[in-house]
């Protein structure tokens, strides 16, 4: 099978994946299967990337806050 390390190439598999599922009148439970890993694997894949980007966001404005805090009032300890 070839390597899917981008969400590109996953995506067009699971594409070419879902037209033969149409198609194809011999579909077996392994191309069922994994297919459902496939979707799975994206669906998991891009839930992560969500909230790894969304966790720095947020470190970076608790950050912000502290620097802010810091320069007004001098009082928290770095």
């Amino acid at each position: 099978m070839k390597s899917y390390t981008t969400t590109e190439a996953l995506v067009d598999k699971i594409e070419a994946m879902k037209g033969q599922r149409k198609e194809e009148g011999d579909w077996s439970a392994d191309n069922e299967q994994t297919l459902a890993f496939l979707i799975e694997l994206h669906i998991l894949r891009t839930t992560f990337f969500h909230t790894f980007n969304e966790s720095k966001k947020i470190t970076e404005i608790i950050s912000d806050l502290q620097d802010e805090m810091q320069d007004e009032k001098g009082l928290l300890v770095r």
